[in-house]
């Protein structure tokens, strides 16, 4: 049973929210990390958050006296208010929607299907009243539909901490990579979720924080987790490698690359060997280091990605760019400075991007 008099324990935590929210969002952050989408995500979020605390604190205030209905009416508002723009800014900001296929697929299923479900029933609510079934003038009983949505809800929270623990298992423990950053938004979630029954403000709180955690960790991470290729922070440490002759690369191949990268990254685990670690700092270089310094070998290999590239753009649609292909040797100093010089022109030739264009 749900009584409408303990509401104001749930304002009080909406006004908590609110606090936390613009805590969070005034933290200082990584000037290079502005226009990072997972932090604009969660900006929007916290926007969004805090407008949904606002309708909940308004419809809860007592200006109706004990008619329930508009106050039902605002809260259901503010549920619409914070789906309908975390929808939106989900859309806009994760412009992968727009890249492929591939990517439309995995985040539609993600995303947008069980947007659409609750969107739905929240709106249908609004008019006939599908999840709460009223008693008497201050008591109303949930629904099974209630307590689903409730649950698919959870989901949001629980399946990015699942995933992010999968790819920890597969690629292993890197610098930043913490089990904590899946336990605080967990945490987070679960506590909002608890103390704030009339409103879905926790769900833009604990995925607005997942998102920025999940996002910030994977800018630490040397491998990212949609292609497996090694990142740019990783291309930067094997810079300083190569120059220290520490490494155990003998050469590259760099080139430049267009088209859909997670259909290149299968061409990449067809034509290369085994293990090989290949680098995709930004949206057009693309960095393979070679344990051979065979000048003969690298060739041949380029020009097998290469031909691996045009018979995909044969059988699909998505067409991949593999281009300028150059190999370098490190065979001694003067080549390792010249392959240095080489990779960090071409690379800063391109717009920096973070992993959410890979």
């Amino acid at each position: 049973m749900i009584m409408f008099d303990d509401i104001f324990v749930t304002l009080t935590f909406d006004l908590v929210a609110i606090l936390i929210i613009l805590g969070l969002c005034m933290t200082p952050k990584n000037p290079d990390e502005k226009n990072n989408p997972g932090t604009r995500i969660f900006m929007g979020m916290g926007i969004c958050v805090i407008a949904g605390a606002v309708l909940d604190i308004i419809s809860g205030s007592r200006l109706f006296g004990d008619n329930l209905f508009p106050i039902i009416c605002l809260s259901t508002l503010g549920e619409i208010t914070v789906i309908g723009f975390m929808f939106f800014l989900l859309l806009y900001t994760d412009y992968s929607f727009f890249r492929s296929r591939d990517h439309l697929r995995r985040h539609f299923a993600a995303y947008l299907a069980p947007f659409a479900f609750i969107a739905v029933i929240v709106i249908i609510n609004a008019f006939a009243g599908i999840l709460y079934t009223p008693v008497d003038d201050q008591v109303v009983t949930p629904t099974v539909l209630y307590y689903a949505v409730g649950i698919i809800e959870d989901l949001y929270l629980f399946i990015p901490a699942a995933y992010f623990l999968m790819c920890y298992v597969k690629y292993g423990n890197r610098k930043f990579f913490h089990p904590l950053s899946i336990c605080i938004p967990i945490l987070c979630g679960v506590v909002l979720s608890i103390v704030t029954p009339f409103s879905v403000q926790f769900l833009g709180f604990a995925t607005g924080l997942a998102f920025l955690v999940f996002s910030r960790i994977d800018s630490w991470r040397f491998i990212d987790v949609k292609t497996g290729f090694y990142n740019r922070a990783y291309l930067e440490y094997v810079l300083k490698m190569i120059a220290d002759k520490k490494g155990s690369f003998k050469g590259m191949i760099i080139a430049d690359i267009e088209g859909d990268h997670i259909a290149f990254s299968r061409v990449l685990k067809e034509e290369l060997p085994s293990g090989s670690e290949v680098v995709v700092p930004d949206k057009g270089r693309f960095v393979y280091l070679a344990d051979s310094g065979n000048m003969t070998e690298l060739d041949a290999l380029a020009s097998l990605i290469g031909l691996g590239a045009e018979e995909h753009d044969e059988d699909h649609p998505d067409k991949i760019l593999f281009r300028d292909a150059v190999c370098s040797s490190f065979k001694d100093d003067e080549a390792i400075q010249a392959a240095i010089r080489t990779l960090k022109l071409r690379i800063n030739s391109g717009s920096e991007t973070g992993r959410e264009q890979i």
